[in-house]
C-alpha cells in the first residue's frame, strides 16, 4: 500500500502530538480505521470544523510501520511544541534534547507530561529525574537548565576531608577512595590534608562557593575548628592565603581529564610529580597495562592539558607504555 504525500504529512503531523485538520487526511479508509483502532480522534471547533488528534502515538506509529513499512521520523523540538507542558518548560526542553536508549522522543514527553504533577519545588535533579525517566535518576544530571526550570536543585558535592593538623602545608585531591583511606590511615601528616571528592565531582565550579559541598571530616582528622574554618576559607576563595595543592590519581587518560578539569577549578593546583614518577617508573619497567586489559577502552586521549610535565612526560608515556593504576604506589 502506498500514501499520497499530503497523507504521508498528515500522519507525520499526528504522531507528533499535532492537531490537524481532517480535510489534510484525505484517504477515508484509513481514518476510519485510526478512529475504530482508537489510535486517533476527532475534535469538533464549532458546527462543521473537524480536527484530529493522536491519542496513542506509539500505537500510531506501528500502525504505520505494520501497514506501511515507514518509520516516522521525530522531530524534538516539534513534539515539545505541541505538548501539554507549561510554555516556560517548553521553551527550557526545546533547546535540551533529552535520548534515552529504547525511548522514542514521543514517550519521552509523554512521560514528562505525565510525572509533572508529582514534581514539587525544592526536589534534587535525581529525584526529579526518577520521577520522569523510568526510575533512572541520572538522565538531567548534565541539564541544569531543565531541573531549574522545574524549580529542582542540586545535592551539595559531598567533600570528604582529612586533615594531619591545623598546620597543614599542603593539599592533595586523591581520585580513588580507596587511596583517600589508606593514606589518611598510615601516611597522616602534620602537613598534610587529603582530599576525596569522587573524581570529576572535585572539578564542579559549585565546589568552591559556600553551600555548594557538604564537607565530611574523617574520623582520624587532626583539623581543631580553627583548621577547618582556614581550610573552609582557603576553598571557598574567602582568605588571600596560599596552599600548595595537588592531584594524585591513576597513571591514565581519565585521570588526566579530572586533572584538566581540576585545572579550571583549581587554576593553581600541579600534578603530584613524586608519585606519578614512581608509575611511569613501574610501566616503563613492563609493568603496566593495556586499556584492552582493564576495561578502559572507552578512555579519550586528550592530546594535551596545558601541563608540562603532563603533556611531555605522562601522555606520551601513557601512549607507548599503557596504564598503571594508584593504588600500586604504596609509600606516600
Amino acid at each position: 500500500m502506498r500514501l499520497t504525500k499530503r497523507t504521508l504529512k498528515a500522519l507525520q503531523d499526528l504522531s507528533q502530538g499535532k492537531e490537524i485538520s481532517e480535510k489534510e487526511l484525505q484517504d477515508y479508509e484509513l481514518l476510519k480505521v485510526l478512529l475504530e483502532d482508537r489510535l486517533i480522534r476527532r475534535n469538533l471547533k464549532g458546527k462543521t470544523r473537524k480536527y484530529l488528534i493522536a491519542v496513542n502515538i506509539e500505537g500510531l506509529k506501528s500502525y504505520i510501520r505494520s501497514v506501511y513499512d515507514i518509520d516516522i521520523q521525530e522531530d524534538w523540538k516539534v513534539l515539545v511544541k505541541n505538548s501539554r507542558l507549561p510554555d516556560a518548560l517548553k521553551k527550557v526542553l526545546s533547546d535540551n534534547e533529552i535520548k534515552i536508549e529504547g525511548k522514542s522522543y514521543s514517550e519521552i514527553v509523554a512521560n514528562i507530561e505525565n510525572g509533572l504533577s508529582s514534581i514539587t519545588p525544592g526536589m534534587t535533579k535525581r529525584q526529579i529525574s526518577a520521577i520522569l525517566f523510568w526510575g533512572m535518576s541520572k538522565v538531567l544530571d548534565n541539564k541544569m537548565e531543565i531541573v531549574e526550570a522545574l524549580s529542582g536543585s542540586e545535592v551539595p558535592l559531598l567533600l570528604n576531608v582529612c586533615g594531619g593538623s591545623d598546620r597543614f602545608e599542603q593539599i592533595s585531591f586523591i581520585e580513588n577512595y580507596d587511596t583517600y583511606i589508606y593514606l589518611i590511615n598510615t601516611y597522616l601528616s602534620p602537613k598534610n590534608l587529603f582530599i576525596y571528592s569522587a573524581g570529576f565531582q572535585g572539578s564542579a565550579k559549585r565546589l568552591r562557593q559556600n553551600g555548594g559541598c557538604a564537607i565530611h571530616y574523617a574520623s582520624v582528622d587532626g583539623l581543631s575548628q580553627v583548621g577547618r574554618e582556614r581550610f573552609q576559607s582557603w576553598l571557598w576563595n574567602c582568605s588571600e592565603e596560599s596552599i600548595p595543592h595537588y592531584f594524585f590519581g591513576d597513571f591514565d587518560f581519565s585521570a588526566m581529564q579530572i586533572f584538566s578539569s581540576l585545572k579550571a577549578t583549581f587554576p593553581q593546583i600541579q600534578l603530584d610529580q613524586k608519585h606519578y614518577d614512581k608509575m611511569v617508573t613501574a610501566v616503563r619497567r613492563g609493568n603496566g597495562h593495556t586499556p584492552k586489559m582493564a576495561d578502559k577502552k572507552e578512555q579519550k586521549d586528550l592530546g594535551e592539558v596545558g601541563d608540562a610535565y603532563c603533556d611531555e612526560v605522562l601522555l606520551p608515556t601513557m601512549r607507548e607504555l599503557g596504564f598503571f593504576d594508584q593504588e600500586g604506589v604504596v609509600d606516600y
